[in-house]
């Protein structure tokens, strides 16, 4: 299991690793299918940025009392270089489509360690 130092790494020697924040429930679900799914904006959600669950719930889901909790696990992938990337804000991006964990490299799947 990669320490916050090593994911800090990842994120600097690699433009296509991403960190997915998700709550326990979310997680289990992703590692359960092996797929994120899209959200209702047929987008599926990324940041670069290493936050605590605070600061994912203040600066990306902007404090909206139904994503409370999204911000307490993290899932570290290294996103497919055929797989568009699109800047959707300040802290994040997003894939337009859903997310088999197989066709990526799942570096870190846990509690948030920021």
């Amino acid at each position: 299991m990669l320490t916050a130092e090593q994911i800090l790494n990842e994120l600097i020697l690699d433009s296509r690793v991403f960190l997915h924040y998700t709550s326990s429930s979310g997680l289990s679900g992703i590692m359960k299918d092996g797929v994120i799914q899209t959200d209702g904006k047929y987008a599926v959600y990324f940041s670069q940025e290493p936050m605590s669950p605070d600061d994912v719930h203040t600066k990306l889901l902007i404090g909206a009392t139904t994503h409370e909790g999204r911000g307490t696990h993290l899932l570290v992938i290294r996103v497919d270089s055929g797989i568009p990337i699109e800047t959707t804000g300040y802290h994040e991006v997003c894939v337009r489509q859903r997310i088999r964990l197989d066709q990526h490299m799942v570096l870190y799947h846990g509690p948030n360690p920021f």
